[in-house]
């Protein structure tokens, strides 16, 4: 039932939109259940999340039922176990099977875990859920949330300043006129309820500020004209880090959805200011923004206009960054690009947007194991009734059987039919991830990255590149970079990390660098020329990783046009602009969308 598939799918936020849960649910589009179904399960089920989670854990749900995943599971747990109409789904639907025939254990495990919580019944237990604790961090001083008895800090709402539109002075004057101006981060996140009207304005990124975590703009007539963007202060980081210079000319953003980065850098273009000789602010300058999938590539079109960085100082490009041709006409005065590639995510913060921010969803492991009741471990279990001759298979696919015949659609199938605004969740989280699984899909995604940083090192008039991700996997990050440095086409074209001291202030004074790894994969110019964020810590950024590549000459010369670093498999581009070789597997997009979970 589209129900259920949809709130996961809103819940999971894999495009990473920005403000509340309820402005999520309801600035979706094209979804085929209510707006005011989704939101109500996605609360009550979110209220209900660290209960649940144990519920199904020790139930053992998710290694009976493979197709479900931890958010379906919560969901459809929390209407069999506590919605007065049971699951909205007809009871031979493939989601009603799944779930119901588990009904006896997961029960007996609610009534355990109640009790073993101390409550007598539900509504104790629900009354409960509605008083978070929190406590002041000794060290940083800043709010944090404990929730069953684990500390964590709280997330500050950062918010760019869009100076296509307004300005840091207009927008202190206006919009955030009622809120007073403090001396430092802790400032904002010092508080009883995380809800003062404290504001703090970066010393690192300019035009960006920090709020109280459960601030919500969404509403205001600043975020719905495109003069505030909702936008981690990490994911700031790659645009200011590019620095573009006057001498530039145009500049690509190779995977721009949904475009955040892309108004940042059109913002920092603009305030260099008219060429000289020229009145209009930046004629010739240009930025192609690179997206392939089609949904995606309308909704930075969508968020380009509105924060009024759209055509002419625009190109959004409906095209995948490894098919442009660098020797193509109208890329030829690119001088800079920027990519921030598909990434395991693993750098996002676990935080619930809106005014009554609810507790961090706490999501149930497939790895858990059912736990064995007292006085149970020796009996057997009985079987389960099924119609004559119909095995576990077969109820399962006539219930898909009947779903398809009333129109529902599968779990695949609503992810292929999302709109924008709803993330496709084909991908395994990486906190879910099996040790094994994680070390072959970092390898694909770390093949894929650099293959695209490669690719980039190949516009003949590029002086300049940043690279970034939000993920915290040295895989992704610095070895992604020393790989690419390695490289024949970064040899032959003289490419070279930025150095810290050559780095724009805000970056180069960040303290945090890159990582260091035993047996020297990468050098200290590497660990230095590298900026990482880390979530969870005082300085209130999600997990982050940047750094930024400077052209000095020509290099050492070029092996056979066309044919790629071989040290990932070679791949080739053909006559049509595709690729083909190695590493195909990892192509897999990682979505993305106003960065907070906003990258």
């Amino acid at each position: 039932m589209s129900l259920y598939y949809e709130t996961a799918t809103i819940l999971e936020n894999k495009d990473r939109a920005g403000g509340s849960l309820k402005s999520r649910v309801y600035n979706s589009s094209n979804l085929k259940s209510s707006a005011g179904s989704i939101y109500a399960l996605a609360t009550k089920a979110t209220q209900w999340a660290d209960v649940l989670k144990d519920v199904i854990e020790r139930s053992g749900l998710l290694a009976f039922e493979k197709k479900l995943t931890p958010h379906l599971a919560l969901l459809l747990a929390h209407d069999l176990l506590l919605a007065k109409e049971g699951v909205a789904a007809p009871k031979n639907h493939v989601l009603s099977l799944a779930i119901s025939r588990h009904k006896a254990r997961l029960s007996a495990e609610l009534t355990r875990v109640r009790l073993k919580r101390g409550f007598g019944n539900i509504e104790e237990l629900q009354a409960s859920l509605n008083t978070p604790l929190y406590t002041d961090d000794p060290d940083s001083g800043a709010n944090v949330k404990a929730v069953n008895g684990t500390r964590k800090l709280r997330h500050p709402r950062w918010i760019r300043i869009n100076t296509l539109k307004t300005t840091l002075d207009e927008q202190l004057t206006t919009t955030f006129k009622d809120f007073t101006r403090v001396g430092s981060l802790q400032d904002v996140l010092k508080s009883a309820n995380g809800s003062n009207q404290n504001i703090y304005v970066d010393t690192h990124i300019p035009n960006l500020i920090a709020l109280p975590p459960v601030t919500d703009l969404t509403r205001s007539l600043a975020y719905r004209t495109g003069q505030v963007i909702l936008q981690d202060k990490a994911s700031c980081f790659p645009a200011y880090l590019l620095n573009p210079q006057p001498s530039d000319d145009d500049l690509i953003d190779a995977c721009a959805a949904p475009g955040n980065k892309t108004t940042h850098l059109a913002a920092l273009l603009y305030e260099l200011g008219p060429r000289s000789g020229d009145d209009r602010p930046n004629p010739n300058r240009h930025i192609f923004a690179c997206e392939r999938n089609s949904d995606r590539a309308a909704t930075l079109t969508s968020m380009l206009d509105r924060a009024g960085a759209g055509s002419p100082t625009v190109t959004v490009l409906n095209k995948d960054f490894l098919a442009l041709d660098p020797a193509e006409a109208r890329f030829a005065r690119v001088t800079a690009l920027l990519l921030d590639p598909s990434c395991s995510g693993s750098g996002m913060i676990d935080r619930s947007d809106g005014e009554n921010e609810a507790p961090p969803l706490a999501l149930p492991s497939r790895e858990s194991k059912p736990v064995v009741a007292v006085g149970m471990e020796g009996r057997k279990g009985r079987k389960r009734k099924r119609s004559k001759g119909m095995g576990v298979r077969e109820e399962e696919k006539k219930g898909e059987e009947v779903a398809h015949e009333k129109g529902s659609k599968n779990e695949s199938q609503v992810h292929a039919n999302a709109s924008p605004s709803i993330p496709t969740a084909h991908e395994i989280p990486v906190s879910e991830a099996q040790p094994s699984s994680l070390s072959t899909r970092l390898a694909a995604l770390s093949a894929f990255q650099t293959r695209l940083l490669s690719h980039a090192f190949r516009f003949p008039s590029a002086r300049r590149i940043v690279y970034s991700t939000c993920s915290v996997h040295c895989e992704e990050n610095e070895a992604v970079v020393a790989r690419a440095l390695d490289s024949d086409i970064a040899r032959s074209r003289g490419w070279r990390d930025l150095r810290r001291e050559e780095q724009v202030v805000g970056m180069r004074e960040w303290r945090r660098r890159g990582l260091k790894r035993d047996g020297g994969e990468w050098g200290e110019e590497v660990v230095q020329g590298s900026v990482r964020c880390e979530k969870g810590t005082a300085e209130g950024t999600m997990g982050f990783f940047v750094c930024g590549f400077i052209r000095d000459g020509q290099g050492e010369g070029e092996r056979e046009e066309g044919w790629g670093d071989d040290r990932d498999g070679l791949w080739r581009e053909t006559e049509n602009g595709d690729t083909e070789g190695a590493g195909e597997e990892a192509e897999e997009e990682w979505q993305g969308f106003s960065d907070e979970n906003e990258n």
